[in-house]
């Protein structure tokens, strides 16, 4: 709220600390009086900051430059100005200034008071805006504000007439943050007084009303006032809007009617008494304007379900299918007595009920080989590969100019669309389908009493920092290698402070670098893979071995023997022993030792995060945690660090199974013999390829530019029972 002061008036502004940096509160000075010679001193007194801590402690209010470095203390100029104490500063005319706070980790918010005052000369009409906020132009939430005028003078009094004219002709909130509808003013002649039944139903019945005369009268052209007039027409034809407010209407007259406004006739209309005859006659002539729009209209809502369904089959109408709809339609209103709304709804599920919305069709020619597809089923295949959606408006246009054909300006497009926005659904796909993330933010596999902090809120962080890890892989052409030893990650605040990492994070997910120095970065450190790959109440090493060697590796080991047993559920039970001593037990079985001697010490190297993915050295029986293990061959496991080294040895093997993925996720089948010396290409590119460039050996490649015939040959079959 703007506090208005003869010369001067206190200001209380609060904000987030934000732990490690600078939190900066910026002041500034305004003259909204222009033409004023004069450069008025504001002079900024007794400016103090109570600091809140995150264990919501309130700490002593003490002087603002008692916890400034000397060097803004100077910058600022405390107590260098006569009239001025220690805690006070000055500025001259127009002014910006920034302070610099030192924040604390353990500060929740700190509140910044002042006392603002202007040395205005008795003759001087200067009108200043002071503001205090958290932003250069304000703030993120609601600022600090007061004039400081002589508000007795005659240029405060014509800037005040001037101010309350301008806002006079807007609705009541109309400005500022968006605002429930409860808030907003009802029409005359009905009472407006808040929280009163009548204006409660009235938004709780209609809510909405036309209100903007000077909008239309002063500002739009002809052209924006009937595309204005059209969404108005829409917007009330889309429920009783004129029936409901004519009841309301005749409910505030005393009025006892058996028929709704538009069942009158104009008669009837006219022996209505005389203040609701005027709302009556109002409200008939907009139905009636509306009606006729509508009735106008309805052609084009035909043509506009036609353009739908061109899209949701993703290719153009054949003659015979748009003649086909357009019966359809004439049929429900003709044969099945249906009225114009019923029956574009008809129209509009007889187009998502079709099998050309509901399957990806690629027909194919008459013969037996593989056959080009064409640009709309170009268009279809990249868009679900790179976008798991339909194509968009460049991809239609190109594929309606036929341009989409060759191999140039198929790589423009995957250049295109993985820079896009719209890439973060290959990221979801294709990363959480393959490294088994996908709809983590439903995961529901971890004991909610054994782990109260996996809340909600760290569930959803979670699955985000994984999508927006592979997005970021992704749209910036990072080189593959980063997907296991990236040196960042994705954060937000519930998420940092459940890794326990010492990082400014806010609300939003954000890129933090450096998050080696919190044990984070790489696919290896997510918490949804570290939390996916557990048991609901404690680790589960077999788990993330199985899951290095089917995911990552590609070579998983065969199921395990219906008589093979399994470990206790929870780490507590058991007892002074580690999940390690327990498996050694359970490897005993000479059935179960060759898998677990490849399973087990991979998934031991990452045994130093939890079930719910937080760094620890030791168990809760505080037995030290053992990362350290050998692989079958001989080759020495012992942390994360030396799994990443390890998985620089296995660049080929990775690649390939990456290839297959990625190549099967395109095409939607399995690999064929076919596509052996694709995979050896992208396999070639090594570690320091990108995801586009694979993608576009993908989009370019003769598999994903024609369709299969039918006398191809079978999938290849691999060592492990699974084809290729």
């Amino acid at each position: 709220e703007t506090i208005v002061g003869r010369s001067h008036a206190p200001l209380e502004f609060s904000m987030r600390g934000r732990s490690g940096g600078l939190g900066d509160l910026y002041l500034s000075v305004t003259q909204l009086n222009p033409g004023m010679p004069s450069a008025p001193r504001v002079m900024w007194r007794n400016a103090t900051v109570r600091v809140t801590t995150r264990d919501r402690q309130i700490l002593p209010e003490q002087p603002l430059v008692e916890i400034l470095p000397d060097s803004e203390i100077e910058r600022i100029g405390f107590g260098s100005t006569d009239g001025l104490g220690p805690s006070d500063f000055a500025t001259s005319g127009e002014a910006r200034l920034r302070v610099s706070v030192p924040a604390s980790e353990a500060w929740d918010r700190f509140t910044f008071r002042v006392e603002v005052e202007a040395d205005l000369a008795p003759d001087d009409a200067s009108i200043l805006r002071v503001v205090v906020g958290d932003r250069e132009e304000g703030s993120s939430t609601r600022a600090a504000a007061a004039l400081l005028t002589r508000p007795e003078g005659a240029p405060f009094a014509r800037f005040k007439a001037g101010v309350l004219e301008h806002v006079a002709n807007f609705p009541q909130a109309s400005h500022g943050e968006p605002t429930p509808a409860d808030r907003d003013p009802i029409p005359a002649p009905f009472d407006n007084t808040y929280n009163k039944p009548e204006r409660n139903l009235f938004h709780f019945r209609i809510k909405y009303y036309r209100q903007d005369d000077f909008l239309v009268e002063k500002m739009l052209d002809d052209e924006v006032k009937a595309r204005l007039d059209q969404a108005w027409f829409d917007l009330l034809d889309s429920f009783d809007y004129h029936d409901e407010f004519f009841a309301f209407t005749a409910n505030k007259f005393g009025l006892s009617l058996d028929k709704r406004l538009s069942e009158l006739d104009a008669g009837e209309i006219a022996a209505l008494p005389d203040e609701a005859r005027g709302y009556a006659e109002a409200l008939r002539q907009e139905f009636d304007n509306v009606q006729a729009a509508q009735l106008a209209a309805r052609p084009g809502h035909i043509d506009d379900v036609l353009d739908f369904a061109a899209r949701a089959w993703r290719r153009p109408l054949a003659p015979g299918e748009a003649d086909l709809l357009r019966r359809f339609y004439n049929v429900a209103r003709e044969d099945r007595s249906l009225d114009h709304r019923s029956a574009i709804r008809t129209m509009l599920a007889r187009v998502l009920v079709a099998p050309e919305f509901l399957y990806r069709l690629e027909r194919p020619e008459l013969d037996s080989g593989p056959s080009q597809l064409s640009p709309w089923e170009l268009a279809s295949r990249l868009s679900y590969f790179l976008w798991a959606s339909a194509p968009d408006r460049e991809l239609r246009d190109a594929a309606a100019s036929g341009a989409l054909g060759g191999e140039s300006e198929i790589a423009g497009q995957v250049r295109r669309m993985l820079s896009d926005p719209k890439a973060r659904r290959f990221a979801t796909e294709f990363f959480g389908q393959w490294l088994g993330f996908y709809r983590f933010d439903r995961h529901t596999g971890v004991d909610a009493k054994r782990f109260p902090e996996f809340s909600p809120a760290v569930k959803s962080a979670m699955y985000d920092e994984a999508v927006s890890f592979c997005e970021h892989i992704v749209r910036q052409r990072r080189p593959l290698r980063e997907v296991f030893s990236a040196d960042y990650t994705f954060l937000n605040e519930a998420l940092a402070r459940h890794y326990g990492a010492e990082v400014e994070a806010g609300r939003q997910t954000r890129l933090v670098e450096g998050a080696s120095k919190f044990k984070r970065g790489g696919l290896l450190r997510l918490g949804a893979i570290l939390t996916a790959t557990s048991a609901p109440r404690r680790t589960s090493p077999v788990k993330r071995g199985d899951w290095i060697l089917r995911r990552v590796l590609g070579t998983p080991t065969p199921p395990p023997p219906p008589d093979a047993g399994s470990l206790p559920g929870d780490e507590k039970s058991f007892g002074a022993m580690t999940v390690r001593e327990q498996l050694e037990a359970h490897r005993a079985n000479a059935a179960c030792a060759s898998c677990h001697a490849r399973i087990d010490p991979l998934g031991f190297a990452l045994e130093t995060y939890d079930a719910v993915g937080r760094w620890r050295e030791t168990y809760d029986n505080g037995r030290p945690v053992d990362a350290a293990s050998v692989l079958a061959g001989g080759t020495p496991i012992t942390g994360v660090e030396s799994m990443l080294d390890y998985i620089e040895s296995q660049e080929r093997q990775i690649l390939l199974n990456l290839s297959e993925k990625l190549l099967g996720y395109a095409l939607g089948r399995t690999i064929m013999a076919s596509d052996l010396p694709l995979l050896d290409r992208m396999v070639a590119a090594g570690f320091d390829a990108t995801f586009e460039e694979l993608a576009l050996q993908v989009a370019t490649s003769r598999q994903f530019r024609y369709r299969r015939g039918r006398d191809d040959e079978p999938p290849v079959k691999l060592a492990d029972g699974g084809t290729r």
